[in-house]
Parts: C-alpha cells; sequence; structure tokens
C-alpha cells in the first residue's frame, strides 16, 4: 500500500517513519534552504551636513577614510541631517577621515556650498571646527596636497577636503560602520561612489 504525506518537520518524518515502517526515513526529510551569509557590520560613521541647490542639484560630498572612497552623497536638504555610512572593515585610531565637497558652483548669482557640523564615529562626535581638523581647498587632487589649508570650519564654499584626525585617545581601533540616518537622515551603502 503506497501512501502519500506532506512532511513539515523532521519529528513528524521520524514518527511518520516509525507508524508506517518506512525505510528511507532521510528522503523524507526537508533539506533546509541556504542563505548566504551577511557580512556583520563594524559600527557607525555619520556625517552631519546641509546644503544650497543651485539648479536643482545639491552639493556632493564624498566620505573617504585613509585615502579610500566609501561613498558620494548629494545633500538635498537645507536644514543640517544625519548621513550614515555602513562599513565593513575596522578603523584605526589616528585614522585620516575626509569629507570631499565635489561639485562647488558660483554663476548669476546661484552658489552652491556645503555645510558640515560633525562627523560622529560610534557615539564620539568631532565638529569640523574642532581642533586638528582642516579645510585642504581645491578641487581634484588639490583637496588633498595640503597647499591651500584652513582651519576646519563648516561653510564649505568651494570644493575641498575637510579633513578629520581620529583621536588615538580613544583606545584601541576606533571600528565605523553602517547604521540608520537618525533624524530624517539617509542610510548609505559602504560601496565606493555610491550615490543616493
Amino acid at each position: 500500500m503506497k501512501m502519500n504525506f506532506k512532511v513539515k518537520s523532521v519529528q513528524a518524518a521520524f514518527l511518520l517513519t516509525i507508524a508506517t515502517g518506512a525505510s528511507s526515513f532521510a528522503q523524507s526529510i526537508p533539506t533546509p534552504a541556504t542563505t548566504p551569509a551577511k557580512a556583520p557590520s563594524r559600527g557607525t560613521v555619520v556625517v552631519k551636513a546641509s546644503g544650497t541647490l543651485t539648479v536643482n542639484v545639491g552639493p556632493k560630498f564624498e566620505l573617504k577614510i585613509n585615502g579610500t572612497s566609501y561613498g558620494l552623497v548629494e545633500v538635498r536638504s537645507s536644514t543640517a541631517r544625519d548621513y550614515s555610512f555602513v562599513l565593513r572593515n575596522p578603523v584605526p585610531a589616528g585614522a585620516k577621515i575626509e569629507v570631499v565637497y565635489r561639485n562647488d558652483y558660483l554663476r548669476d548669482g546661484q552658489d552652491r556650498n556645503l555645510f558640515v557640523d560633525s562627523v560622529t564615529i560610534n557615539g564620539l562626535t568631532l565638529s569640523s571646527s574642532s581642533t586638528g581638523v582642516v579645510f585642504d581647498q581645491g578641487a581634484g587632487a588639490q583637496a588633498f596636497d595640503n597647499l591651500n589649508t584652513v582651519p576646519g570650519k563648516r561653510e564649505m564654499t568651494t570644493n575641498g577636503a575637510l579633513r578629520f584626525i581620529w583621536p588615538s585617545a580613544i583606545g584601541g581601533p576606533v571600528v565605523i560602520g553602517g547604521g540608520n540616518g537618525g533624524s530624517g537622515g539617509s542610510t548609505c551603502n559602504a560601496l565606493p561612489n555610491t550615490t543616493t
């Protein structure tokens, strides 16, 4: 006599095997689906920023850590918002964190500017005007040449890199990475040149 049963668990398959005397217990056990493991997040880096739009385009900034790009974001809010980045690698204390303004615009009375209030890594916040923060003015490679620097400031009225050297007083490596964009902010993926 042949009986067809739909087995929903390993226990049910075992009990069915005992009750029917079936000899192929292994054939009645469902195979669990496998899902690729997601890489764990290593913390949060949040850039609090706002900007002025011109020609319906907001200021764009790139987040760089020790020279590696972790995303490009267009800021379309005139009030400060949190822009959070998901990173997968630990970043050591003393790391160079750069907010790079890429698309300054000044024409016919229209002036696009980026305003960076702060950078926060795992709950520790540095203001853009903190001691040791510098703004390296210039487009392209000039934003990284250390030739036209001024003390860090909130207003970025020209292209350039706002550079933070993360304090070593934190103790051990500082781990930064993903999170939610706080009060209406945006979450950015840790992929080079990702735009939102």
